[in-house]
């Protein structure tokens, strides 16, 4: 019975794995289309500045022409938002199990990040890189960067950290005035 039922999990989770990975193809090519769409709208509104230029020049604009680009724009729109929603709608549902894992293998992603700032800020000082940029005549930014992993040329870099600083002169004592706190 145990082997029944551990045999239905992984058939379950399967096939949560898969419609999350359609899900994620679904979403990827609705961001496309809604790029297209955006072309396609900004073309459209070219062209109706173009016969609105031309109704100034000419003293007429073809508003049947205009009314019938804003409605296919209106109309591209409210099928990519159904579209998302239904996408929205039909997201695949956790067990409480699978969404404590997720949760916990989130935190210890976290953790591990956070870890690893540390360590690359504190204890690895010296790899920080300095440039300064004048901004005004008594105030420059500091940036400090270091390519990731620790040793890495600029272009083996995966990450890169990066800090920055405004820094001011004081006028009254000429000392260094860090901006940031």
């Amino acid at each position: 019975k145990k082997e029944y039922v551990a045999a239905a999990m992984r058939k379950s989770r399967a096939k949560r794995k898969v419609e999350r990975e359609e899900m994620k193809l679904r979403s990827a090519e609705l961001e496309r289309e809604q790029i297209r769409f955006k072309l396609q709208i900004a073309q459209l509104q070219n062209e109706i500045e173009a016969l609105k230029n031309c109704q100034k020049e000419f003293g007429y604009v073809d508003l049947a022409t205009e009314n019938r680009i804003l409605k296919a724009e209106l109309k591209r729109h409210k099928s990519f938002v159904y579209a998302f929603k239904n996408m929205a709608a039909n997201m695949p549902t956790y067990t409480r199990e699978e969404k404590l894992r997720v949760a916990k293998t989130g935190a210890d992603s976290l953790i591990g990040q956070i870890l690893g700032l540390c360590y690359t800020s504190v204890a690895e000082g010296n790899a920080w890189q300095t440039t300064t940029v004048p901004l005004y005549e008594d105030v420059s930014l500091e940036v400090k960067y270091q390519y990731l992993p620790l040793g890495a040329t600029w272009r083996e870099a995966k990450r890169i950290n990066a800090r920055f600083e405004f820094v001011g002169h004081s006028h009254f004592s000429g000392e260094e005035v860090n901006l940031n706190s």
